[in-house]
């Protein structure tokens, strides 16, 4: 059991399976069975993008990445056609972001927007189209956290991607431009925010969001890239929690 909790990173999961619940709850109208399939099915894509990430680090040998989409495949009959393209596109993502080519973990930018908006795409797993006003802000806010989580973690994990021949946006900007960068991304947060609409949903979701992008436009700056990154999950988790309660009152009133 700890191996395969260890080999497919099964303690990094639940804050990505929580933007299936926020995209479930956001949606009109949610289903349980729908949420429960979307989050099962998120599951397995997570375990196949860690384990398939780790399957070319030359350390980390060993492993079945395609095991998690052998079981995956069996549950495309009860997803949608959205679903479907979606979680396709998410396996294109993370399979092209870890090949040896092109590895777009080692491509400034786009390997940062690629991890990004391949873990938003987990959102729209969960959801149904077409997206309210809603869901959309709540989805550009989670894009937008995202992207300043993958710029701190490229960051934190910056020796390793040298020793790796990686050039990651962090080591190609460097630490001081890519913390400027992460500000700009929390301030169009910030922007994002104020276009919810105003309500429940507002004090719920954009009062939380701002708060917690201005606590990192602060503390981003601290040398500690391994505090950092754990702080901002954890905070992260914290949020989300607020956004849920947020669309859970909107949905009862």
């Amino acid at each position: 059991m700890q191996g395969i909790l260890k080999t497919y990173r099964v303690l990094h999961w639940p804050h990505f399976l929580g933007f299936v619940v926020l995209g479930a709850f956001a949606s009109s109208p949610a289903s349980a069975l729908r949420m429960g399939i979307a989050l099962v099915s998120a599951a397995l894509l997570l375990a196949y993008a860690y384990s398939f990430n780790d399957f070319f680090d030359k350390k980390k040998k060993g492993f079945f990445p395609f095991i998690p989409l052998l079981l995956f495949a069996p549950l495309i009959r009860f997803l949608d056609a959205n679903q479907i393209l979606f979680s396709l596109t998410f396996v294109v993502i993370v399979t092209l972001y870890s090949l040896p080519f092109p590895r777009l973990k080692a491509i400034p930018v786009i390997g940062t927007l690629s991890n990004s908006a391949g873990f938003s795409l987990l959102f729209l797993l969960g959801a149904t189209l077409p997206l309210s006003t809603v869901a959309w802000v709540v989805l550009v806010i989670l894009f937008l956290l995202e992207t300043v989580a993958q710029l701190i973690h490229e960051c934190a994990d910056s020796k390793e991607d040298a020793k790796d021949r990686a050039c990651t946006t962090a080591r190609a900007l460097g630490k001081k431009n890519t913390r400027l960068i992460s500000r700009a991304l929390l301030i169009c947060a910030i922007g994002a925010s104020l276009f919810m609409p105003f309500g429940l949903g507002f004090y719920f979701v954009s009062i939380p969001a701002i708060i917690f992008s201005s606590i990192f436009l602060v503390r981003i700056s601290i040398p500690d890239t391994a505090l950092l990154r754990a702080d901002y999950r954890r905070i992260g988790i914290v949020c989300g929690l607020f956004f849920l309660a947020g669309l859970l009152i909107i949905r009862v009133t």
